[in-house]
């Protein structure tokens, strides 16, 4: 399958905030299909040497108190988005549960048809 992408921005509308969600679906030689969602997240760009700064920084272990955050705002719009990721990754939830539905329908229908063929027996 050809990998499918999905982009969301920030609600800042910075260029800076954003993230690309690439879906993909592999099929094994035993027919096992596997869904997996990548992640890409844009990281902030730095100058040459802030980028030397902090790489002497990380060399001597500093590691600042906050930690290395920034922040994405979720935009109400967005939330078929995530909604849409977790479709993609339970689709085989669903499909074992269908199964599993089909199955107890059938151990039922036998029970059923087996009451009924020893009820006429019975008559």
């Amino acid at each position: 399958m050809k990998m499918k992408n999905d982009l969301m921005i920030c609600e800042c509308h910075s260029p800076e905030h954003q993230y690309i969600y690439s879906y993909d679906e592999d099929v094994d030689k035993n027919g096992v299909v596997d869904r997996t969602v990548y992640v890409h997240v844009h990281l902030n760009k730095q100058t040459f040497w802030r980028r030397i700064i902090l790489g002497i920084k990380y060399i001597f272990g500093y590691q600042s108190r906050y930690g290395a955050f920034d922040e994405f705002i979720v935009n109400p719009s967005d939330v078929d988005k995530f909604e849409k990721i977790v479709k993609f990754l339970k689709v085989d939830d669903l499909e074992k549960e269908i199964e599993d539905i089909n199955k107890q329908i059938d151990i039922e229908s036998r029970y059923y048809i087996e009451d009924i063929d020893e009820h006429e027996s019975n008559e």
